[in-house]
C-alpha cells in the first residue's frame, strides 16, 4: 500500500513539516546565494537556473525513467498549452527575483512575496468562483492601499513587487485548474524553456570574449543554481501532500520575512516611513486573514470527550 495523503493533524510535528520548514528556509537563503552571482546577467542566471534544473530535475527520476516517461509523454499531450504559460510565468518570475537581487532591490521582492497570498485569495474569487469571508475583503483592500502607498512613493508602478506576487499568483491558479502531478509537470516547464536557455548560453559564449566575465567559482554556482531549485521544490511538494494548507499558510512567510531582514538590516537597503507604511498595510491584512482563520478553527474544532 502507497502512503495515504490525508492532511496530518495541527498538533503532530513529522518530517513532512521539516521538509516545508526547509523548503522555505532555503527560499529565504536565496538572496544570500544570487548575490555571489551579483557580476552575471540575470537573464544568464536564469537560463543556467533552467538547464541545470532540468538536468538535475531528469537525474532525480532516473532510477525509474521509463516508469515516468509515460505519464510524462501523456501530460505534455494534454496540458502542453497551459504547461507552455506557466514555464513563461515561471521564468518571468524567477527572473525578476534574480535582477531584485542583482539591483539591491532585494525588499521590493520581500514585499512581492508578502502580497502573494492576498494575490491567491484574488485569483480564488476570479476564476473560482470561491467566496471571500469579510476578513479577506478587508484583506485585500489593505493590500491595495499598499500597492498604491508603493505606487504614490515611487511615482509609478512598483512592478517588481507586483509583477512577481502576480506571476506567482497566476502560476499556482493555472497548476492548481490543471491538477496534475507537480514534479512531472515541473519537468516540462523547464524542458520547454531549456532548449531557448541552451541557445542563449551558446550566443553569449560564442562571442569574443564571452567567457571574460565568469569568475573560477561561477560553474559551481550555476549547477547550484538548478540544485537550489529542485530540492525545496520538491520538499514542498512532498509536504504538501500532508501537512494542512492553513499550517502551510504560516510556514510560508518565512522567506519573506528572511528576504526582509535581508534586505533591511544586511544590504542596507532603505526603508523610510513610505516605504515601511506599505509593508504595515500589506501585514495586517495577512494579520487579520490569519486571525480569522485560525478563529474559525478553534470555533470548528470538536470537543475533547474525556
Amino acid at each position: 500500500m502507497g502512503q495515504s495523503s490525508q492532511p496530518l493533524s495541527q498538533s503532530s510535528f513529522t518530517p513532512y513539516h521539516a521538509m516545508a520548514f526547509g523548503a522555505f528556509f532555503i527560499w529565504g537563503l536565496f538572496p544570500l546565494f544570487f548575490k555571489q552571482l551579483a557580476h552575471i546577467d540575470a537573464v544568464e542566471t536564469l537560463a543556467h537556473r533552467m538547464l541545470w534544473s532540468t538536468v538535475l530535475i531528469i537525474a532525480y527520476l532516473s532510477f525509474k525513467f521509463r516508469k515516468h516517461l509515460p505519464q510524462i509523454i501523456q501530460l505534455f499531450k494534454e496540458k502542453g498549452g497551459l504547461l507552455l504559460i506557466t514555464a513563461l510565468l515561471i521564468s518571468f518570475n524567477w527572473g525578476i527575483y534574480v535582477y531584485s537581487v542583482n539591483t539591491n532591490r532585494v525588499l521590493d521582492a520581500s514585499l512581492g512575496y508578502f502580497i502573494n497570498p492576498l494575490f491567491n485569495i484574488a485569483i480564488g474569487l476570479l476564476f473560482f468562483g470561491e467566496r471571500l469571508s469579510r476578513a479577506q475583503w478587508i484583506a485585500l483592500g489593505l493590500a491595495i492601499l499598499g500597492a498604491g502607498n508603493e505606487m504614490v512613493r515611487l511615482g509609478g508602478l512598483p512592478w517588481i513587487s507586483m509583477g512577481m506576487a502576480l506571476s506567482f499568483a497566476l502560476y499556482a491558479g493555472i497548476r492548481k485548474k490543471m491538477n496534475v502531478d507537480a514534479t512531472y509537470a515541473f519537468l516540462i516547464e523547464t524542458l520547454i524553456m531549456t532548449p531557448i536557455a541552451v541557445v542563449y548560453l551558446i550566443y553569449l559564449y560564442s562571442k569574443p570574449n564571452g567567457l571574460a566575465h565568469i569568475q573560477p567559482l561561477d560553474p559551481i554556482f550555476f549547477v547550484l543554481c538548478g540544485l537550489m531549485t529542485v530540492v525545496p521544490l520538491t520538499w514542498f511538494n512532498q509536504s504538501a501532500r500532508f501537512v494542512p494548507l492553513s499550517t502551510l499558510g504560516l510556514i510560508q512567510y518565512i522567506a519573506p520575512s528572511m528576504l526582509f531582514l535581508f534586505g533591511w538590516m544586511l544590504y542596507k537597503e532603505p526603508l523610510d516611513l513610505e516605504r515601511l507604511l506599505s509593508f504595515c498595510f500589506i501585514w495586517l491584512g495577512l494579520i487579520i486573514v490569519v486571525f480569522s482563520h485560525s478563529i474559525k478553527r478553534i470555533y470548528k474544532a470538536p470537543v475533547d470527550a474525556t
